[in-house]
């Protein structure tokens, strides 16, 4: 439960820094994860399974998108 509750500090904690990242800093963030996700996905033999966690994060950074 103290995890949970950490975790979803965290989150938005991240939320409120990410209202005032630059453009360019988002842009650069997001070369190095799809370069993560490329070297990762030569290592893996199998498909990733993603969390609900994982889940949660991917929506709220799609839901914060479209809102600008």
């Amino acid at each position: 439960m103290l995890r949970l509750m950490w975790d979803m500090l965290k989150l938005i904690w991240w939320v409120v820094i990410g209202l005032f990242r630059s453009r360019a800093s988002l842009e650069a963030e997001i070369v190095a994860l799809r370069h993560q996700l490329n070297v990762l996905r030569r290592k893996s033999t199998e498909a990733a399974r993603f969390s609900n966690f994982d889940r949660l994060i991917f929506a709220a950074s799609i839901g914060s998108h479209r809102m600008f």
